[in-house]
Parts: C-alpha cells; sequence; structure tokens
C-alpha cells in the first residue's frame, strides 16, 4: 500500500467493508472479488474520490498482483492527485508487468512529461508509437516532447554560469556609486492591460485523452 493508501484514508472510507475483507481462496472468488473492486474504484474516480480509488486499485492488486491495468489504474489516480513520481512508478510497474501494454506507456509519458523529464517522455512514447503506429495521439506526444525537450535544453545553455564562484554586485547596489536623478515622465498614460495578457494553453495533456 502506498503512502497516499494509508491507514488514515482506509478507516475513512466507504469501502471499508471491502478493503478489509480477505481475498478470495478460490478463481471465482477471486474474479467477483476484483470486479467489485474495480467497479468501486471506477465510481471512485467519477466522483474525485481519488484517495478511495487509490485503496481499490491497490486491493485489486493483492487480488491479481500480474494485472498490468491495476497499475496503469493507480497511475492515473496519482496524476490526478499531483503525485507524479508515484504516478511514474505505477505506470513504470504495469509496462514491467507487460511490456506489450500501450496505454501503460501512455501513462508513463504523462507523468515524466509533469516531472520535466521530456527525454525520458519521448523515449516512452516512441516505445508505445512502436506497438500502435496508427495511434494519433501518441504520435502527437511524441513531437510535443521533442518541442519540449529542445526548449528545455536550450534554456539550460543559456542560464547564466555559477561555476567560478564569483559573485557581481547586483546593478544599483554600490553604495558609492552616485544614482542619477529620475526624469519626469512625459506621460501618464497607464499601459493597456491587453499589453500583458497571459498566455493559456488550450491543448492541456492533463485529461486522459489516449485513444
Amino acid at each position: 500500500m502506498s503512502s497516499f493508501g494509508n491507514q488514515h484514508s482506509f478507516l475513512s472510507s466507504p469501502h471499508r467493508d471491502v478493503l478489509g475483507a480477505p481475498i478470495p481462496d478460490s478463481s471465482d472468488g477471486k474474479e467477483r472479488f476484483s470486479a467489485e473492486l474495480k467497479s468501486r474504484a471506477k465510481g471512485a474516480i467519477s466522483s474525485k474520490a481519488f484517495p478511495d480509488a487509490l485503496l481499490l486499485y491497490e486491493k485489486a492488486s493483492e487480488v491479481f498482483p500480474d494485472d498490468s491495468t491495476l497499475y496503469a489504474n493507480q497511475s492515473l489516480v496519482h496524476f490526478n492527485m499531483g503525485h507524479w513520481k508515484l504516478a511514474s512508478e505505477t505506470a513504470q510497474t504495469a509496462v514491467e508487468k507487460d511490456a506489450t501494454y500501450v496505454k501503460g506507456y501512455w501513462r508513463h509519458g504523462q507523468a515524466l512529461s509533469k516531472l520535466e523529464k521530456y527525454d525520458q517522455a519521448l523515449k516512452t512514447y516512441e516505445r508505445a508509437l512502436k506497438l500502435d503506429p496508427n495511434n494519433k495521439a501518441i504520435k502527437k506526444e511524441v513531437e510535443k516532447m521533442k518541442v519540449l525537450e529542445e526548449e528545455f535544453q536550450k534554456k539550460k545553455l543559456e542560464e547564466p554560469s555559477s561555476s567560478n564562484g564569483v559573485k557581481t554586485e547586483p546593478a544599483g547596489n554600490n553604495p558609492f556609486e552616485k544614482k542619477p536623478t529620475a526624469k519626469p515622465k512625459s506621460s501618464s498614460k497607464p499601459s493597456s492591460p491587453d499589453s500583458e495578457k497571459m498566455d493559456v494553453d488550450k491543448d492541456s495533456a492533463d485529461g486522459d485523452t489516449f485513444t
């Protein structure tokens, strides 16, 4: 059980009857129990009760520990809760359980992107694309990661280096420097609020857009 699927969440969950129930011994019993857990987890996601959904999917993975879809669903829940590292880890587990599970790679790529590990996200999406070459959503993410990684590397190169350990006095902080007298502004007209519009990302990948 993850650090977020803790005892407090268990005690406050309306699903304590199944979360605390023993795992059946028979195959049929396990199938029915897992189906009940997954059904409740799906409902919890719909109502945005993500801690409950996580507990339910974790319980289901105890019933069927090799079911890759359960780890991908845990990744989805972590992603929606803003737990990018845990979302990445559970998605990684999903593809380790099934190396052909395309949606597992999708979940992993989404989490890696949030962690700003664009190069790793790109490689992850490319693996998914090899398995599903006609998937438009994955193709779109591949191109997006290429751009983001290029911008990320460019930004790193543009950052000033502080390796020499030399500190410079910020402009205007020299106490021996005579400050020029401020000149009155020629115009008091305020700037237009339209000049500082906030850019909005209309192509957010936060949702589950996978097809």
